[in-house]
């Protein structure tokens, strides 16, 4: 199959592919992830430069709290620390902030989003690995109680399901480049 690069478009500053613009096209959202995707490569391959390191750098603030080892009442108390997060970047702010940052209004990113959620879930329901190249991978993992005998063990052993994200090497590098900085413990919140 051959890749097809994106159109030059005469009303944006980078490549985009010209169905973006045109609304009265039912691949829109196709061509919007495509071109999105083509553009993030063509990024990647002219400058080189991690744009993980462009990011204002804040340090992680983590408090540090003691905890015993689960089920042994015995064990002594270890320090272990914990991330504070020092806020929450709703859904709103996150498309309004990725329409400042490219061609698209929020509406726009917001119904990309909103589209890629609901095929996100459509694919994991059906057992598969999403895969989004610039983000991470999303996979189904469950947990079981265990029997003696293969073919005794049967859907009802099967306790609970979660979804595991696995990050991009770009976030996983991004890990690497924190600092952090140590501030007191907050009250639960009820």
């Amino acid at each position: 199959m051959l890749r097809q690069e994106p159109e030059e478009c005469s009303r944006c500053p980078t490549y985009l592919h010209e169905t973006v613009h045109n609304r009265t096209n039912p691949r829109n959202l196709r061509a919007c992830v495509r071109t999105f995707v083509l553009y993030l490569r063509n990024r990647r391959s002219e400058n080189h430069v991690s744009t993980f390191k462009t990011f204002s750098t804040m340090p992680v603030s983590y408090s540090v709290s003691g905890r015993k080892k689960p089920g042994d009442k015995n064990a002594p108390v270890k320090f272990y620390a914990q991330v504070q997060a020092s806020d929450e970047c709703p859904f709103q702010t996150l498309t309004r902030t990725a329409a400042d940052r490219s061609t698209v209004t929020a509406a726009d990113a917001k119904a990309v989003m909103d589209n890629v959620m609901t095929v996100l879930k459509e694919k994991l329901a059906a057992g598969q690995i999403v895969r989004i190249d610039d983000l991470g991978s999303f996979r189904v993992a469950i947990s079981t109680e265990g029997v003696e005998v293969a073919e005794k063990f049967t859907a009802a052993n099967i306790k609970k399901a979660r979804i595991v994200f696995t990050p991009c090497k770009e976030l996983k590098n991004l890990c690497k480049t924190f600092e952090y900085r140590k501030t007191s413990p907050r009250s639960r919140r009820c």
